[in-house]
């Protein structure tokens, strides 16, 4: 029983003991490191805790990263550690590092680790620690790998090392120092005794960066001191830093020693260069020297030059150094300098404080670095060259350059020269001026514009003056009185010379001063001080003087002068035969002005004289700023001014002079500006003008003459136009010497075919007219338009001048004319041309209103001024009003004949009158129905042209059937009227004649046709097809008559024509024989009724007739294939995926089945046993 249960117990232990078997968990010595030692020395190889080593000695250390690369189940990468060593005396030496999976990393000690040693005996101890995050992402430090080596000694080794002066044993030693000589005290280490037996002793010596330099065998001086002598030099480039003496010793007891000093070699520092020289460098001339202490301006380009050797006597080059000049300047401050102290109670801090009871102020010096100019090596000078442009700013005062240096070697060796100091001074600018004119041959006048051109450059290196900050001004003066200051503008041009060219311009104003003289007399001349400067503080700068002549301007004088015999204004006349001026000056290019201003204050005028002159002797002379002569002052206005055309207007009545002056008038016209403060001469200009001056009938009295054979009483005898009456009229006004001048026109009224007749009596001294022609003309939209020219009038014979009314040289000119005009006001003028040109220049101005006397300016001047030929003399006569005559043959008012009940009926056309269109005519209409009465009234006025605005009405559905008649009636609602000349004056008025037009127009029933189109859907073939046709008028839905046809379309593109019989009132058949084409037929049809077509289309289907009966068989439809293709879109579930890092459990599982049967098998055994 006991077995039993044993057995069971057996076999339950192995089965459970395999169930809990599972895979092998990772721990956490598998991410330890791996360490081995290597000795320096011989490069041999040891575990931690077996190497021993002697004081300064070195050991590497060799650590291996772990090769597994996941942890947690998430990828490693690389590993970070820390290494830190303790030394016997508990100094720690720490560095970090990382590594990737099974990779590995070798640290030197104590060389890679600052100020490390082996210099102390006893346990050297290695930890390396792991730095990581854990699977909740907590930061982690844990120890990863421990080691230890042992220092100790047998024999105590003591070194030290001589250059040619001293001991520098652990001391600081320059390059290119000398070490002379080694010793080494060598005693045993348990007594300190020399030791007993003869020693073998080595030095060794390496540099910084452990490369040996070579051992020597050392001899012994004394009981306890060996020596080496090696003379060992420093070179220029050798390492700096820790250089390692180690003397090893073996006496012929076994024992061994070894010990070890270092010196430190340091770079040489701040050496002094072999020289420094500075020169004035310009372009490609030669350099000039620079003695210390001299004065260098501005803008100089120094050139730097020194010469760099080691210590070891080798040169500094381009491809073993750099060297770079130093510019500084010198800084004034004012610092306060404390001189005696007190101590004061401060509450807030709670003790006393000091502070400064008493202190002055102190001026230092301070030099501050300005440049720092990289010099490079000029290998065919064998020198180091450097150019700087000393700025043009730079702060006049004392300068220093000193030179900076270093070779290539792993610590460089340094130079530092001493200060060179200079003197910076203000650079000079090489100024010259010149203009646009030769001053010396040629003098400016006012108005024009003086051009300024500067060459300026800086008097070093021929430096072009131009960039920021610069300026150049020129200042323009007489008499030390400022005339303006000009800034001049930088081209951007210089020349080959280095001048950099700037422009600038002074345009001269009125104002300023001006002589005649001044070419000639440097007196008169002005003053121009022309400056370039730049923004340094204090500026660089330069001067030049010169003078410039300016005259008065010539002034621009421009006039016009012409006769005219009336002037037109609000259809009034005020005066005849008046002559005008008109005068205007420009200076500058811009009109002269009346006065001149500035703030508000008048600083200068402008006077202009007028002479007129009658076959070369003056007979008056006026100025604009005195009143006219006492016996002109009713008959001539003062010479005034416009400010809106900037021009000087005069005019005299000639209707009172032009007897005394007859013929050519010529005029001299004077102008000069004054401004009251300016000592100097004024602008003047003149101009001389001429015109014909002639005088279009005056005088009256009561005579008879004839005309065309038909005798005229006249009462008034003066320039007009008349009607073919019985005589014509003239009002006349007073004039201040008791003779009479034409005044006001005289309103007529004529209409389109009335002839008007033309008398002109004109008075010209001895001129001699070439031509005397009228023409008609009248406003178009506010513009003079010439509707009749040239209308040629003919000299006639004059009547004797028995009561002496006309002057010598009078002559009289008629004409007439039947114009056909549109209706409105005309204008008569009278044009004379004389031979010959006369000066004149095209000046329009405000004019001096016309009458006698007259006295004030009246806006705007004759239109047609500039188109008036200086030899033409122009006169206004009259006005006439023309009246229409309405043409009934020429005008038109039209409907259409025919129409609807319901439509609209619209009337169009034209009112003309005898010559044209005639606009704003009165049209007043009436339609009558059949039976007379009166359906639609209107009244309508006609627009341009004479053409109707759209009228009319819209008939009503149940209109009557018919003709309707209408009737209109055509207006002009204007009166006339026109003066008869007789005592007393009779006036005569009429009106426009009516004219009446008339016409009608049919209303007839609606007609609206519409077929009806009847046939089979489908026939065999040759059958005969019967297609009916029925035809209504769709406006009362009764059959209607017409005229029916059609056609076939067959299925293969045939036409064929249907001709169709009426069967009866609005009904139409026809027959069509289907041919042996089976498909689908089309007809269409059109009927015409009263001209109105209606349409309409229809089909049917021919089947080929069977040549047998056909066997009627019940179809069997046979479905088609169906194709059904199926879309299917699948979107697949998103699938969360969960890696494990695979471990092999297979051997486990095996171990699990065989332990399983065997424990089955054991079982089995024992119950065979027990039973």
């Amino acid at each position: 029983m006991r077995k039993t249960i044993l057995a069971l117990i057996l076999v339950l232990t192995i089965v459970f003991s395999g169930l809990f078997i599972v895979p092998v968990t990772l721990t956490a010595e598998t991410y330890d490191v791996k360490m081995k030692l290597i000795r320096v020395r011989d490069g041999s190889v040891w575990d931690c805790g077996e190497l021993i080593i002697e004081k300064y000695e070195s050991v590497r250390i060799n650590i291996t990263a772990p090769s597994i690369n996941t942890r947690y189940g998430k990828p490693v990468y690389r590993y970070n550690y820390s290494i830190t060593v303790l030394d016997p005396e508990g100094h720690i030496f720490k560095d970090w590092f990382n590594l990737a999976p099974g990779k590995y990393t070798i640290f030197t000690y104590p060389g890679g680790f600052t100020g490390a040693t082996t210099k102390y005996e006893g346990t050297y101890t290695i930890l390396i620690h792991e730095y990581y995050f854990d699977e909740y992402g907590n930061p982690c430090i844990t120890l990863r790998g421990e080691c230890t080596f042992i220092v100790e000694l047998e024999l105590n080794v003591e070194v030290e090392v001589y250059n040619t002066t001293m001991e520098v044993s652990e001391k600081d030693v320059w390059r290119c120092d000398t070490i002379v000589r080694v010793e080494a005290i060598i005693t045993r280490a348990a007594t300190g005794d020399a030791p007993k037996t003869p020693a073998t002793v080595y030095l060794t010596v390496h540099d910084s960066t452990g490369v040996p330099l070579g051992s020597w065998s050392m001899m012994q001086i004394g009981p306890t001191r060996w020596r080496a002598t090696i003379n060992m030099r420093i070179n220029s480039t050798n390492p700096t830093g820790d250089w390692v003496f180690v003397v090893e010793a073996t006496d012929a007891d076994g024992y061994h020693g070894r010990g070890s000093t270092y010196i430190t070699v340091v770079e040489k520092k701040d050496q002094e260069p072999d020289w420094v020289k500075v020169y004035k460098q310009c372009g490609g001339e030669e350099p000039t020297f620079l003695s210390e202490g001299k004065g260098i301006p501005r803008c100089v380009t120094l050139l730097i030059t020194t010469k760099l050797t080691e210590c070891d006597g080798k040169i500094v080059t381009g491809k073993n150094g750099t060297a770079t000049a130093i510019i500084q300047r010198k800084v004034k401050t004012t610092v306060t300098v404390c001189d005696e102290w007190e101590w004061v109670w401060d509450p807030e801090a709670g003790e006393y404080v000091k502070e400064c009871k008493k202190s002055h102020e102190e001026t230092r010096y301070t030099w501050v670095e300005v440049a720092s100019v990289p010099m490079s090596y000029d290998y065919d000078d064998e020198r180091w060259e450097a150019l700087w442009d000393v700025p043009l700013d730079f702060p006049v005062g004392d300068m220093r350059i000193n030179i900076t240096a270093s070779d290539t070697a792993v610590k460089p060796n340094t130079w530092r020269s001493r200060a060179y100091e200079y003197k910076v001074t203000k650079a000079n600018v090489d100024v010259n001026v010149s203009f646009d004119k030769d001053v010396d041959e040629e003098a400016y006048e006012r108005c024009e514009t003086i051009t300024i051109t500067v060459k300026a450059r800086y008097d070093c290196c021929n430096k072009p003056f131009t960039g920021t900050g610069t300026n150049v001004t020129a200042v323009l003066s007489y008499k030390g009185t400022l005339i303006s200051k000009v800034y001049l503008s930088d081209t951007g041009i210089s020349d080959a010379e280095g001048y950099e060219v700037w422009k600038g311009t002074y345009k001269i104003k009125l104002s300023d001063p001006a002589f005649k003289d001044a070419l000639d007399d440097e007196a008169l001349q002005w003053d121009i001080i022309v400056r370039a400067f730049d923004s340094a503080d204090p500026v660089n700068e330069g001067y030049v003087y010169d003078k410039i002549p300016v005259e008065p301007a010539t002034i621009d004088v421009k006039a016009s002068i012409w006769s005219t015999m009336s002037y037109v204004k609000d259809d009034t006349e005020e005066c005849r035969a008046f002559i005008y001026m008109c005068i205007s000056g420009t200076l500058c290019g811009e009109p002269l002005n009346d006065t001149y201003w500035e703030d508000d204050t008048k600083i200068g005028e402008t006077r202009v004289e007028i002479t007129l002159y009658h076959e070369g002797k003056p007979f008056l002379t006026i100025t604009n700023k005195e009143e006219p002569p006492a016996q002109y002052r009713d008959i001539v206005s003062k010479i005034l001014w416009s400010e809106d055309t900037k021009t000087w207007c005069f005019n005299a009545c000639i209707s009172c002079l032009g007897y005394e002056y007859p013929g050519v008038w010529n005029a001299t016209v004077k102008v000069k500006t004054i401004f009251y403060k300016v000592t100097s001469d004024p602008n003047e200009g003149s101009r001389k003008v001429g015109t014909p001056v002639a005088i279009l009938g005056l005088k009256s009295w009561n005579e008879e003459f004839v005309y065309e054979g038909i005798e005229y009483p006249v009462q008034y005898r003066s320039s007009i136009v008349w009607l073919n009456l019985d005589c014509p009229i003239r009002p006349y006004t007073y004039c201040g010497d008791k003779r009479y001048v034409p005044s006001g026109y005289l309103y007529f009224g004529v209409n389109q075919t009335t002839p008007l007749y033309f008398n002109v009596t004109l008075i010209d001294g001895t001129l001699k007219a070439e031509s005397v022609t009228a023409e008609i003309w009248k406003y178009v939209d506010g513009t003079p338009t010439v509707v009749v020219p040239s209308i040629t009038l003919q000299k006639v014979d004059m009547i004797k001048d028995e009561k002496n009314l006309y002057p010598s040289g009078t002559d009289k000119y008629m004409g007439s004319v039947t114009p056909c005009l549109s209706p409105g006001t005309y204008y008569v003028k009278v044009k004379v041309t004389y031979p010959g040109t006369y000066v004149s220049d095209p000046v329009e101005c405000c004019l001096v209103c016309p009458g006698c006397p007259v006295r004030e300016v009246c806006c705007p001047a004759i239109p047609s001024l500039p188109e008036v030929p200086s030899n033409v003399v122009e006169g206004h006569l009259g006005r006439v009003k023309i009246a229409p005559i309405i043409s009934a043959t020429n005008s038109k008012i039209s409907t259409a004949a025919e129409y609807n009940p319901g439509d609209v009926i619209a009337f169009e056309g034209v009112i003309k009158d005898v010559c044209a269109g005639l606009k704003d005519a009165t049209v007043s209409i009436k339609v009558k129905d059949p039976d007379g009465v009166i359906i639609f009234t209107d009244e309508i006025t006609t627009t341009t042209g004479g053409a109707l605005p759209w009228f009319g009405f819209t008939l009503p559905a149940n209109a009557k059937l018919g003709k309707y008649t209408w009737e209109a009636e055509v207006s002009y609602a204007k009166n006339y009227a026109y003066y008869e000349a007789r005592t007393p004056f009779t006036v005569s008025k009429f009106g426009v004649e009516k004219v009446k037009l008339s016409g009608s127009f049919n209303v007839v029933a609606l007609l609206k046709p519409k077929v009806y189109l009847t046939l089979p859907s489908w026939v065999y073939s040759d059958s005969v097809v019967k297609i009916t046709a029925d035809v209504y008028n769709e406006a009362t839905g009764a059959k209607v008559k017409g005229v029916v046809s059609g056609e076939v379309v067959r299925p293969d593109g045939v036409k064929e024509t249907l001709t169709f019989t009426e069967t009866a009132p609005g009904a139409y058949s026809a027959t069509y024989k289907a041919p042996s084409i089976a498909g689908t037929y089309t007809v269409a049809v059109k009927a015409t009724v009263d001209g109105k077509v209606a349409e309409a289309t229809g089909s049917f289907y021919v089947e080929i007739r069977p040549t047998t009966p056909p066997v009627t068989t019940p179809p069997v439809t046979t479905p088609p294939p169906v194709t059904t293709t199926v879309v299917t879109t699948v979107t697949q579930p998103p699938v969360t995926t969960t890696i494990v890092a695979p471990v092999d459990l297979t051997p486990i599982y095996i171990l699990l089945i065989i332990a399983i049967i065997i424990s089955l098998a054991a079982l089995a055994i024992i119950l065979r046993k027990v039973k």
